[in-house]
C-alpha cells in the first residue's frame, strides 16, 4: 500500500470534527505509516532484483530497498549503481 495521494476536501465540519471524507484520507495515512514503521523499527520495502531493476531510475539518491532475491539490503548511490550491504 502506498501514502495516499492528497485530496482537496473540506477538513471539518462546523462542529470542527472531521468531515467523512478527510477522515478516510487521515486513516489510510495513517494506516500506511504504520505499516512502515512498527515497534522493532522500519519496514524496508522488499523488492525483487527485476523490481528493482525497474523502479531504480525513476527512484532518488538515497533510496533504500530489501532485495528479497538475495536476501540483502541495497541502496541506490547515483543514476543507475545500487550497492549491496554485506557483513564481514
Amino acid at each position: 500500500m502506498e501514502i495516499p495521494t492528497f485530496i482537496n476536501v473540506k477538513y471539518t465540519e462546523e462542529s470542527g470534527y472531521l468531515t467523512p471524507a478527510f477522515q478516510y484520507y487521515n486513516d489510510q495515512l495513517n494506516q500506511v505509516l504504520s505499516n512502515g514503521i512498527g515497534p522493532n523499527g522500519f519496514t524496508i520495502s522488499p523488492l525483487t532484483t527485476a523490481q528493482i531493476a525497474s523502479v531504480e531510475p525513476n527512484a532518488p539518491d538515497g533510496t533504500l530497498w530489501f532485495n528479497s532475491t538475495l536476501g540483502k539490503l541495497q541502496f541506490k548511490v547515483s543514476s543507475g549503481t545500487i550497492e549491496t550491504i554485506t557483513s564481514s
